[in-house]
């Protein structure tokens, strides 16, 4: 499906992009959900609602202060991150290039520097979304602390769901936040009452995907 606003611009819609994404917002719904009724102390889905309205509540302080605005940053982080990783991704063509992995983490300088030392993207004119990918990095980083991977694994996965030829840049995003919000929820309850560090969790799954990605290079 093709959107023309403007005869000299059009956007394209995937249907089954359209479907995906859905799907996806759906699944962070419920893992948001998921992970507010889930803890060390458990708290039921009417009970969360009750509290999110207003009501008074003995879990005010479990809901309102600890796990909500948790769960939020890790949706926004996780967004931040699949989203910056389908942009480094798509302009360099290269899936190993997402900024966590090269080591762009600590600034869009970083991230524009490096690229052109390792020859990572020829064309100048793209430079400034290399930039970006590694500001929206330095920016999740400076919020959650070090979460690898995520940037990494979230393009490649909506791609394949989406089976699009180019990096889908909505669903890259929501599969960021799904990944990352659906791995802080299993780092908090996997091994009660040790909680743990949720980069470690997605570094421990991220690592056979990013070697799973250097064998498809390397057979090609």
């Amino acid at each position: 499906m093709v959107l023309r606003p403007h005869p000299r611009f059009s956007v394209v819609f995937h249907k089954r992009s359209i479907l995906v994404a859905l799907a996806l917002f759906m699944g962070l719904l419920l893992a948001m959900a998921a992970s507010a009724c889930l803890g060390r102390t458990y708290i039921s889905p009417a009970d969360v609602w009750h509290t999110l309205r207003g009501e008074h509540t003995p879990y005010d302080l479990v809901v309102n202060e600890l796990r909500v605005p948790r769960i939020v940053l890790g949706a926004l982080v996780g967004g931040a991150l699949g989203l910056a990783g389908a942009l480094v991704q798509t302009v360099t063509r290269n899936p190993l290039a997402s900024p966590d992995v090269i080591g762009v983490g600590h600034g869009a300088a970083a991230a524009t520097v490096l690229a052109l030392a390792t020859g990572a993207v020829a064309a100048p004119g793209a430079m400034p979304v290399v930039a970006v990918g590694g500001g929206l990095t330095a920016a999740a980083t400076g919020a959650a602390g070090p979460v690898g991977f995520v940037a990494l694994t979230a393009p490649q996965l909506a791609r394949r769901l989406t089976r699009t030829p180019q990096l889908p840049l909505v669903c890259s995003a929501l599969t960021g936040a799904v990944v990352l919000v659906a791995a802080d929820l299993v780092a908090r309850t996997l091994v009660p009452p040790l909680e743990i560090p949720v980069g470690a969790l997605t570094s421990l799954v991220g690592g056979p995907c990013l070697l799973w990605l250097l064998g498809r290079r390397q057979r090609r």
